[in-house]
């Protein structure tokens, strides 16, 4: 969900503020893209999970459960999914906001500006009312109104998010929010369900649906650009791999695992524990952290990275502590 000072209020127009500069139109648009597929050129998604942990406001009303979820719970969740899904498609990415924190908007467009970034794509969950619960639900998409390709991507990113798991189709929309207006690539937010509809915020904490959404997005961002979703295949090498406790400068890191011998850790939680940009570089198939290539491999969506290689490109200490089953980082 975009706050006023994104929106200059809930469905209006922010403001008359041009943006960073002009759209390219649809047709020189197409013309490029076309001339970099033809010279195998790369193509780079920027991608969003709006807002930050701790932005205020940004959850759902207290569940009959009691549980609460954060918008950002959702956002980044599946900004990883997404990233997964394109890098497995060819894509190269960018996270403009890889860290829990809220990462400025003009930080994030001008990171997915100064990349060349093709595309934008940022992730959010919606909010009706005065934040109690009510009956407002479903899934709207938003473009900047001066842009055509990006109307044309948000069309496509649209109904492949209506395609799964039905919900009220709140249409395509113009906004002039921030990250629509100053980005210099097409860009679209998508709003995949409300935090303030009980039903809707079941959907958004379901990790089912996260990764409905996620396989959503890339498949229509592959219908943009023309590619073929290449569906996820398993990997033999990795069907033994053993859950192992992982930390980062003290801090507990989920989901780390133990693959033939070597601890492997999940790359965006260890980038966002040192607050280090994460990205793919398609050309060469290797991920990088803070601008820096390391080999990361694909587990069940999620990207890792074998832990010592990290330490020696960063030059941080690895340790491993076998009765606990505890490996460790220090910078």
């Amino acid at each position: 969900m975009q706050g006023d000072d994104d929106r200059g209020g809930k469905r209006a127009a922010a403001s008359a503020q041009p943006p960073v500069r002009a759209k390219r139109s649809a047709h020189i648009l197409r013309k490029s893209l076309q001339e970099r597929e033809r010279a195998n050129m790369s193509l780079t998604i920027a991608i969003d999970d709006g807002h930050g942990m701790q932005t205020p406001g940004k959850r759902t009303p207290v569940l009959p459960s009691g549980e609460v979820m954060r918008e950002n719970e959702f956002n980044r969740r599946v900004a990883a999914l997404l990233e997964a899904h394109l890098t497995r498609c060819g894509f190269d990415t960018l996270l403009v906001a890889p860290t829990d924190a809220d990462t400025p908007l003009a930080e994030r467009t001008t990171v997915a500006n100064r990349a060349g970034a093709d595309l934008y794509v940022s992730v959010h969950a919606n909010a009706f009312g005065a934040g109690g619960w009510n009956g407002v639900r479903g899934i709207e998409t938003y473009h900047y109104a001066g842009s055509t390709a990006g109307a044309r991507a948000a069309r496509m990113l649209h109904r492949h998010l209506l395609a799964g798991t039905p919900l009220p189709d709140r249409g395509v929309r113009t906004a002039n929010f921030y990250v629509l207006r100053h980005t210099a690539m097409p860009a679209v937010l998508v709003e995949c369900g409300f935090m303030t509809n009980q039903a809707d915020a079941r959907l958004l904490m379901s990790e089912t649906y996260r990764a409905e959404c996620a396989e959503e997005l890339a498949r229509g961002i592959c219908e943009y650009f023309g590619r073929p979703y290449a569906v996820p295949v398993p990997d033999p090498e990795t069907a033994n791999a053993a859950p192992v406790r992982l930390t980062v400068n003290g801090k507990a890191i989920d989901d780390a695992l133990l693959i033939d011998s070597a601890a492997y850790v999940p790359l965006r939680a260890f980038g966002e524990a040192l607050g280090l940009a994460v990205g793919w570089r398609n050309a060469d198939k290797r991920a990088t952290l803070d601008g820096r290539p390391v080999s990361g491999r694909l587990i069940d969506g999620v990207m890792y990275a074998p832990l010592r290689e990290l330490g020696q490109t960063l030059g941080g200490r690895v340790g491993w502590d076998q009765a606990s089953r505890t490996a460790s980082y220090w910078d």
